[in-house]
């Protein structure tokens, strides 16, 4: 009898296991990660609309109606650069088309609907990018909301005085 291991064929087998199984579970780990910060990215696109349309639909009709959109996702920690996508405003009337000079007095009272909506998103896979690739021409983010308060003035002082002028009512986010 001889107490002396004899080598086999399976020696390293485990290793080799271990290896394919590993990168498998890790490759999906990454993999889930990645698809979760887009799925995030997507859900501030949204909020950031959301918050736009909000604000559009109880303030002073906005004269620039393009807007920079990390003005109002600045308080996010968000994988995406806001800076580079577009936020524009669009007053709506009753048949949802757009009001072409909504600071007018003539247009000013047939608003009913404001949309905000970003444009210019794309995304890029960091960790997994030869898999995943770019993602672009994502521009689906819109919000439509009612408008509230725009049709009934509320108080407005400038200076100590109060302000009657319906052009001089205008808020500027920029």
């Amino acid at each position: 009898m001889s107490f002396i291991r004899r080598k086999s064929r399976n020696d390293g087998v485990a290793i080799l296991e271990f290896t394919i199984v590993s990168t498998v579970l890790l490759l999906l780990l990454f993999a889930i990660i990645e698809i979760g910060r887009f799925m995030f990215s997507l859900q501030v696109l949204n909020e950031l609309t959301r918050r736009a349309a909000r604000l559009a639909t109880v303030c002073y009709v906005i004269d620039n109606t393009t807007l920079n959109a990390g003005s109002f996702g600045s308080t996010y920690d968000v994988p995406i650069d806001l800076d580079t996508l577009t936020l524009s405003i669009e007053y709506l009337n009753d048949n949802g088309t757009v009001i072409s000079n909504p600071s007018s007095d003539a247009n000013f009272g047939s608003i009913r609907y404001v949309k905000a909506e970003i444009t210019g998103f794309t995304y890029t896979f960091s960790t997994l990018s030869s898999l995943f690739g770019t993602l672009s021409n994502l521009d689906a983010f819109q919000t439509t909301l009612p408008a509230e308060s725009l049709g009934k003035y509320r108080p407005y002082y400038k200076n100590g005085t109060e302000v009657t002028d319906t052009t001089a009512l205008t808020l500027n986010c920029s």
